[in-house]
Order: C-alpha cells, then structure tokens, then sequence
C-alpha cells in the first residue's frame, strides 16, 4: 500500500544530509522511504523551485511491505511510536551513517533486498547485510576482535605438527597425503 507524505526541512540541507535523515528514519519505522524529489519554499509557503527524481523501489517491491518497526518504539502499545525512543534510534544512525558506511548503501541495500526478496533468497541477503554491519563495527575496534583462530605462532606449530603425524598415518595414497598438507598450510 502506498502512503504518501514528506519531510519538511528548516533551511535547504544538501543531497547527503536528506538521504542520512532519509535513511535513518527508514530503518527506524523499518519502512523503505522512496524518494520522489524535493521541493523549496519562501517564507510564505510558496513553491520556489521543484527538482523530480526517478524513485528507486525494487521493482515497486517495497510499496507492498508490512510496516512493523524493527524494535518497541513506544511503551503501551503495538504501534505506538513515542518521540523519545524514535529520536534516540534515529539520532544513533545519523550520527553512524559515515562509520557504518551506510553511505556507500550496500548494508542499506543489502537488508531492504533481503527484506523483498524471496523466501529461498532472503536468509543469504540477511546475512551478508548482519556480516558487513559485524565487519564494519569490528573494524571500528581494532584489537577487540580476533583475527586468527591461533595467534600464537609456537602454538600454531605445535599444532601443524601434530596435524601432519596425524596425517601421515592415513591409509591413503601419498598424493592425497601432500593435498592434505597443502590445505593445512593455508589454513
């Protein structure tokens, strides 16, 4: 179902401010906002000038999503929407939009893909957006999450010997023996 409506702006922001407000608000009401273009008034309410942009809707596929917010947004009831947890929520993304890279669009695109794709699809598309969100926020915290299984390069050779006596015991070909080796060194 299509639901019409605007943003009113005080002053004229730029491209980038309107689309991190967009953007923040979208994922807040968890309703894919499309843009349709933007108007400039004077003082008075009068239109000064109009600029149209092509919308951009998957395949219209967003106009048919049900609109159910991501978390409570209000205390009393299913649909409420109090100013305050809605202004928090809001608020946290803008101010992220740069360190979470939603400006380059692909965690944006890749959660309101998934959340108009089909069915078989959808689980991949939720996790690479839930995968760059965790990359992105990892790597905001160098040093807080580990790189490596093993960091310490005596016990990882303690361990690769171990993997190869384990492997030379085999009862098979020598050749599937090396193969084996080979994908440990990698690892």
């Amino acid at each position: 179902m299509k639901r019409p409506g605007c943003i009113v702006y005080v002053g004229t922001p730029d491209d980038l401010f309107r689309k991190k407000v967009r953007t923040a608000v979208s994922f807040a009401l968890n309703v894919y906002l499309v843009e349709l273009g933007s108007t400039l008034y004077d003082k008075d309410w009068n239109p000064t000038s109009l600029k149209a942009r092509s919308a951009y809707s998957i395949d219209g596929k967003v106009l048919d999503l049900p609109i159910l917010p991501p978390a409570p947004l209000g205390g009393r009831w299913q649909h409420e929407i109090d100013r305050v947890p809605f202004t928090r929520l809001v608020n946290t993304i803008f101010h992220n939009y740069e360190a979470r890279d939603f400006g380059n669009l692909i965690i944006s695109w890749a959660y309101w893909h998934a959340l108009c794709a089909t069915p078989h699809i959808a689980a991949a598309h939720f996790g690479a957006a839930i995968e760059m969100l965790i990359r992105r926020y990892a790597a905001m915290k160098p040093g807080q999450f580990p790189q490596k299984i093993i960091d310490d390069g005596n016990v990882w050779k303690a361990f690769r010997a171990k993997v190869d006596e384990l492997i030379s015991r085999l009862e098979i070909p020598e050749e599937k023996k090396t193969v084996r080796r080979e994908a440990g060194v990698a690892a």
